[in-house]
């Protein structure tokens, strides 16, 4: 092993003297088997005596270094060793084309040489790596030349390129069916857990498998988008590199990316270039993980997905209100944050709503419409603003170019046009604004004849089931021009809606009582926000009663069918009750 150290304290010392080489040479698979078989003899007590919470660091280091071979050769996949350091980047990669010619049977082509090495890149400064893919007689080459500095400051790394297995095989092939660890079928995903439902057995994406082939026993336990998703969520990313990578990478990659969990490990942390090379890695190979067939699956991804998110955004939100528990509430948070913060909340509301309240999205959905007469209005508002602001920014350019010439500084004949410009982009958007208000008032006069008489607008809305309520129809006829007022208006006709369709099906069911408590929340919620919770409260109580009790009954407060005598009185009644 070369030199020889008298205790573990002179060896660490020797291992922080070799951090840059330990840190930047990739181990080969037999150094890592070695390295733990040595740091398993390692005394454990012995580095938490002297390092404490580094102990385990510090562990690996030394059994890093003293894994790592000096012959400063490397083997490729075929067992053929080739040298690793180089003093000059032409000599690396000289050698290279050399070794691949002898021990590969590639020979790369010249023209590939001259187009991406020779007039390519210039050679990698240090910290900088090259990398080269070239094409030639027996195969293709891949070459990456990276600078670590000192004497021979150019490490080499190469291998064969291989042909991907899903390239060379049909589909109709790829799936294999395997019982009691032998493969007894192959075919198709859909045939062969077709078969598997007859005969019993698991299916796997095996596309170098044949019928007859054992199976081994750690395929029982292969690596599955759940996995994938539990060590995400854990922040394993490293480690799902290195699984992705047993299950469909190389063996150069099995190397790199082992040799990237090692430089994470020692160091407790991940440098740039590692990450960019793990996480390219992760996304070549995890869309095929996604194929793969998991038997156990109960068909309902997206909702256990969502099940995953929804608990990671509830410990989120737990964590940042911890958190705002501890501040001052004059505390200043930065715009971005709060802007952030209010787009969050109104996206946990509609998704909420979308799955209690089936009505909301519906109506979500209409208002969405791009053209129709709510996104028309809004249009007018923006032409409006946009007007205002290329009038300002004509201003604003005017200002400079006059302060340019005052100053008889140069550079004002580009800009002067642009004055011009910006007030003609201001005057159209103008007229563009008031030519689709014209039109709309034109719609308006129209929709207003047709509305129903027991139906109101307010703002840009209009109610469709109003006629349920006729105190509703006093009370937010009266506060329109209040701010929120619209946005009640709608909440309220998503009620009565609900309200009417239990009705017509002769009471309200469970589903029913619990969306309606839901949405009466919400609608004392804004009715409080605008100012007139109480008067809101006095029918939509009611409201909520006869959806929860059937006491009033539902359908009380209709104002579009002819009463009899005695549910005109006891109209009368509960009204007077609510002053």
């Amino acid at each position: 092993m070369g030199q020889k150290y008298t205790n573990i304290s002179d060896l660490y010392k020797q291992v922080k003297l070799n951090e840059r080489e330990i840190i930047e040479r990739k181990l080969t698979p037999q150094e890592l088997e070695d390295r733990e078989r040595i740091a398993k003899k390692l005394p454990m007590a012995d580095f938490k005596k002297r390092y404490g919470k580094d102990a385990m660091a510090v562990k690996m280091a030394v059994a890093t270094n003293m894994a790592k071979a000096k012959n400063e050769t490397i083997e490729d996949e075929l067992g053929e060793k080739y040298n690793l350091y180089h003093s000059t980047f032409s000599g690396a990669m000289q050698h290279a084309y050399d070794y691949a010619k002898k021990k590969m049977g590639i020979t790369v082509d010249p023209k590939e040489i001259d187009s991406k090495v020779a007039t390519g890149p210039k050679k990698p400064t240090e910290g900088k790596t090259n990398k080269y893919r070239l094409k030639g007689k027996g195969g293709n080459l891949q070459i990456q030349v990276y600078n670590k500095g000192g004497s021979k400051p150019f490490e080499l790394n190469m291998y064969k390129e291989e042909t991907e297995l899903d390239e060379m095989i049909p589909k109709s092939t790829m799936y294999a069916l395997v019982k009691d660890g032998k493969v007894i079928a192959k075919g198709s995903k859909r045939d062969m857990v077709s078969k598997m439902k007859k005969e019993g057995g698991k299916v796997f994406n095996a596309p170098s498998k044949k019928v007859g082939d054992t199976m081994k026993e750690s395929l029982d336990e292969k690596f599955t988008k759940k996995d994938f998703a539990k060590n995400e969520d854990e922040n394993q990313h490293t480690k799902n590199a290195i699984e992705l990578v047993k299950m469909f990478g190389t063996s150069a990659e099995d190397i790199k990316v082992n040799a990237i969990a090692a430089r994470h490990n020692m160091k407790g942390s991940i440098s740039r270039k590692d990450q960019q090379d793990r996480d390219a890695i992760i996304k070549k190979y995890y869309p095929k993980l996604k194929e793969e067939v998991e038997i156990n699956e109960d068909g309902h991804q997206d909702v256990a997905s969502a099940i995953r998110q929804c608990k990671t955004i509830t410990e989120d939100a737990m964590q940042i209100l911890q958190k705002l528990q501890t501040m001052s509430p004059e505390d200043a948070l930065p715009t971005w944050w709060t802007n952030k913060l209010a787009v969050a909340s109104n996206s946990m509301n509609k998704m909420r709503d979308y799955l209690l309240v089936p009505s909301v999205s519906e109506e979500v959905e209409l208002d969405e419409k791009a053209g129709d007469e709510n996104d028309m209005k809004k249009l007018v508002g923006e032409l409006q603003n946009a007007s205002k602001m290329h009038l300002a920014q004509s201003k604003r350019v005017k200002a400079h170019v006059d302060m340019m010439k005052s100053g008889n500084l140069k550079g004002t004949l580009a800009l002067a046009p642009i004055v011009g410009e910006l007030e003609n982009a201001s005057k159209a958007h103008l007229r563009q604004s008031k030519t689709i208000a014209k039109h709309m008032e034109g719609m308006s006069e129209s929709v207003i004849n047709e509305q129903p008489e027991h139906e109101i607008t307010v703002g840009n809305y209009t109610t469709k089931h109003f006629y349920m309520c006729g105190s509703a129809q006093t009370t937010m006829k009266k506060h329109a021009d209040k701010e929120g007022a619209e946005e009640l208006t709608r909440m309220q006709d998503m009620f009565y809606k609900m309200e009417k369709d239990a009705m017509d099906a002769g009471g309200a069911n469970e589903e029913q009582k619990k969306k309606s408590q839901i949405l009466y929340d919400k609608i004392m919620t804004k009715a409080k926000e605008v100012g007139i919770a109480d008067e809101v409260d006095k029918y939509m109580k009611m409201h909520l009663d006869s959806m929860l009790k059937g006491d009033p009954k539902l359908g009380f407060g209709r104002t579009d069918v002819k009463e009899s005598y005695q549910e005109m009185i006891a109209r009368i009644m509960s009204q007077r009750s609510m002053r």
